[in-house]
């Protein structure tokens, strides 16, 4: 009896570590050779969510909605494709296999306008249209990027893990906040006045013609052009705010 009681405890514990478990692949996949397309109809959206080093093309229309994926044929049915009110996402399986090699990881997506990006894992977007929007937000972690034109009355971003944000266009207000050795580059995009939190060795470069409050730690940098005023600045760590 006690060793049968000792069996059921190990396996009830052995169960319970593997479903507590943050693993996330199951083997290993070779993309197959031959590419193929899904298409997924999609209602109006206000955010566009992001993960797994898929790449992004975003265009805007007034009259389409259309969502587009290309990928390798053996991987679509790992491609969660989700939307929840105005919110939608794509990534892989939460528990999907390692994937070798370079795949083809894809996404087209045509809208009437959003109001909010983020990309995570390495993910790449590339927003073809000039983005218009009265306030936007993009947040990019863990190695991703962002590339666009954009006109609002006010951003918000923040940035970890090694991103990129490259833009062009300008808006009123700049709210940034980014750690971890990002980059967000783009003397084209003029801002009135910026609001910064920098740290790891992040940079901007951007012209700002108003107000700047700048806090930066870690080797941190600001460069830019134009005749703002700095407010405020807090800079340690060999930081620095540089006028180009």
């Amino acid at each position: 009896m006690k060793t049968n009681a000792f069996i059921l405890i190990l396996t009830t514990l052995a169960t319970l570590l593997f479903t507590s478990c943050e693993k996330t692949n199951f083997g290993i996949i070779r993309p197959s050779a031959h590419v193929s397309s899904t298409t997924h109809p999609i209602p109006a959206i206000t955010e566009l969510d992001v993960a797994d080093r898929f790449e992004v093309e975003v265009n805007f229309s007034d009259s389409e909605n259309d969502l587009r994926i290309e990928a390798n044929e053996n991987l679509h049915q790992y491609i969660v494709v989700e939307q929840t009110g105005g919110k939608l996402t794509i990534q892989l399986k939460r528990f999907h296999p390692s994937i070798s090699g370079v795949p083809v990881l894809k996404v087209y997506l045509t809208t009437p306008s959003v109001q909010s990006f983020k990309a995570e894992g390495s993910t790449t977007i590339h927003v073809l249209d000039p983005w218009q929007v009265n306030k936007a937000s993009i947040e990019l972690t863990g190695a991703s990027a962002w590339y666009g034109t954009l006109e609002a009355n006010r951003l918000d971003a923040k940035l970890s893990g090694a991103s990129t944000l490259s833009l062009e266009g300008s808006v009123q207000d700049f709210a940034v906040n980014a750690e971890g050795a990002c980059e967000m580059t783009g003397f084209a995009f003029e801002v009135g006045n910026l609001d910064t939190d920098l740290s790891g060795a992040s940079s901007l470069s951007l012209t700002v013609q108003d107000a700047m409050r700048v806090r930066a730690t870690g080797a941190s940098m600001v460069y830019y052009q134009g005749n703002a005023v700095i407010e405020y600045q807090n800079l340690t760590g060999g930081s620095q705010i540089i006028k180009r």
